[in-house]
C-alpha cells in the first residue's frame, strides 16, 4: 500500500533526527517560558491568521484568531497546507505549532462558523478540516512539536494529540468538551 510505505519512510526519516530533536527540545524547554515572556505573538489585528517562518532548522507555525483561537475552515485548510509546505522543505528539520496571544491555545472548531452550517455537506466538509490537519502532522517527515501555551478544548486536544511532542507552558490546560 502507498500510503503505508510512505508513512513508515515518514518515520524513518523522524528516527534518523531523533537526537536532534532530544536536544532541541532540551533546549526548548529551557527557552519556552523566557520566549514567551519576549514574544507574546499577540496579534495588533481582530483577525483569523496562519503564519509559517523558518528560523535555522526549525519551521514555525502560528495560528490565531480573536475567539481563543477557535478554528474555522478556512484556517485549517492553511494551517494543513502550511504543514505540508514546512515538511517538504529540506531546511526544516522540526515544526512547532503554536497559537498566538497569551491565553487559549486551541478552543478547537468555530462555534460561529458551526453555528452557520445548515447541510451535512457543510458539517463533514468543517470537520473534515481536522482530520487533513492531523493527518499532515502525521505524515510529516519532521517531527512537529506543540508549544501550548493556555488551554486547548475539543479539537484543541486533538491537535496537541497529534504532534510528535508537546511543551506546555505553566498555564497549559487540556479539556474535552464532550465529556
Amino acid at each position: 500500500n502507498l500510503r503505508s510505505r510512505r508513512f513508515n519512510q515518514a518515520r524513518a526519516k523522524k528516527e534518523k533526527n531523533l537526537s536532534f530533536l532530544r536536544l532541541w527540545v532540551s533546549v526548548l524547554n529551557r527557552s519556552l517560558e523566557h520566549r514567551a515572556r519576549l514574544h507574546p505573538g499577540i496579534s495588533t489585528t481582530m483577525s483569523e491568521s496562519v503564519t509559517a517562518k523558518i528560523e535555522g532548522p526549525t519551521g514555525w507555525i502560528e495560528f490565531s484568531s480573536p475567539k481563543a483561537n477557535a478554528m474555522s475552515s478556512a484556517m485549517l485548510t492553511e494551517l494543513a497546507a502550511k504543514i505540508g509546505g514546512l515538511s517538504a522543505d529540506p531546511q526544516v528539520r522540526v515544526i512547532v505549532l503554536q497559537s498566538g496571544g497569551e491565553g487559549a491555545f486551541c478552543a478547537g472548531a468555530s462555534f460561529d462558523e458551526l453555528k452557520s452550517i445548515t447541510e451535512q455537506a457543510q458539517a463533514e466538509q468543517f470537520f473534515l478540516g481536522f482530520g487533513k490537519v492531523i493527518l499532515a502532522i502525521k505524515e510529516s517527515p519532521k517531527f512537529v512539536v506543540a508549544r501550548v501555551q493556555g488551554k486547548a478544548v475539543g479539537g484543541g486536544v486533538g491537535l496537541v494529540a497529534a504532534c510528535d511532542y508537546s511543551i506546555g507552558l505553566s498555564a497549559a490546560a487540556f479539556r474535552l468538551s464532550e465529556l
